[in-house]
């Protein structure tokens, strides 16, 4: 899964849904306009206390303003590592592969 970097500056619409029936009962949600497709992008993610579901909204704010894509910003990182590992051993010697792979 690779996604477009959005242009520097995007702008996140963001919100805390309180759902007292869960576990973890804040849901913090960005959404953002993809400008390559015009589609409109969402995340979310669960949180036990208001102030962390905020916190992460802030943090994937930043995120943004620096460039950096939101999806790309709360993937695992061994989901970025495998969609972006062709780009990463460009140019490398066919000996070095199986060193760097084997992490």
């Amino acid at each position: 899964m690779t996604a477009a970097t959005p242009p520097v500056g995007v702008a996140l619409a963001a919100d805390v849904e309180h759902r007292p029936d869960r576990r973890t009962p804040f849901r913090a949600r960005v959404r953002w306009v993809d400008p390559a497709t015009k589609r409109r992008q969402s995340r979310s993610e669960a949180f036990e206390t208001e102030e962390a579901a905020v916190d992460w909204i802030a943090g994937l704010r930043r995120a943004a303003l620096g460039g950096v894509d939101p999806t790309a910003a709360t993937m695992k990182l061994a989901d970025y590592g495998t969609a972006h590992m062709t780009l990463a051993l460009r140019g490398l010697e066919a000996k070095t592969l199986d060193p760097y792979l084997s992490g």
